[in-house]
């Protein structure tokens, strides 16, 4: 893609007030051991005057410019592709991935390293706030999302917001779990009922004793969940 179709994409950004504008310009040395897998995609695209290049997933950039444009109102970032193998990462940000990130997905992950590493607060809350505007609700992120949003609100003594996420995502995490329940508990008597066939008696009765057991945690012993599990 040349620069002024790009600047046309990043003029879209004028459109809303708390973003800028940012013009991304990546070199990459092709005969490099090692280089970034990429692709040209131009033939596979709708817009084929675009000359788009496809990277692949977690592709690795050398930020070596950035200057910010007053007259066209917009940053110009120089980036070159580089091998995996070229970079090893500083103690600092180990550290931070082992007390802060490390039992959460990289998009959440992204936001704790806002807070943590680089004391990005408001940004981090505006980010969560984006997340839960644009990911589906069902998504295996979201009470954890709403956990640090809850955390962040309860920083800046936002009680009443606070309690509410946090009340959501106990809510969902609870759904979850139930869930969980009734996949170990369907296993167990599948398995039971594989093990009977096999004439394997006295391990299919353990099978089905699980089984029963979940069920009975979940919904008591009057349900024909149990009385089927019998």
């Amino acid at each position: 893609m040349d620069r002024s179709q790009a600047k046309d994409f990043a003029d879209q950004g004028l459109l809303l007030s708390d973003m800028q504008r940012v013009l991304f310009e990546i070199s990459l040395n092709t005969s490099l051991q090692e280089m970034a897998t990429f692709v040209e995609i131009e033939h596979r695209t709708k817009f084929q005057e675009e000359r788009e290049v496809l990277f692949d997933f977690n592709t690795l950039f050398n930020v070596t410019y950035v200057e910010y444009d007053p007259y066209e109102r917009i940053w110009n970032v120089k980036m070159i592709a580089i091998p995996k193998s070229s970079i090893k990462e500083h103690p600092y940000l180990s550290t931070l991935r082992e007390m802060f990130v490390k039992n959460h997905s990289a998009t959440v992950a992204f936001g704790i390293a806002m807070i943590h590493g680089f004391d990005k607060k408001d940004q981090a809350l505006h980010y969560f706030n984006q997340l839960l505007l644009t990911l589906p609700s069902y998504h295996v992120d979201m009470p954890d999302i709403l956990q640090q949003r809850a955390i962040l609100y309860q920083e800046k003594g936002e009680h009443s917001l606070a309690l509410s996420d946090y009340e959501r995502a106990l809510e969902i995490r609870r759904q979850r779990v139930q869930e969980n329940f009734l996949g170990i508990a369907s296993l167990n008597s599948n398995i039971g009922n594989l093990q009977k066939t096999t004439s394997n008696f006295e391990t299919s009765l353990n099978s089905h004793h699980a089984a029963l057991s979940t069920y009975e945690q979940l919904y008591g012993t009057e349900q024909d969940h149990v009385t089927k599990a019998k």
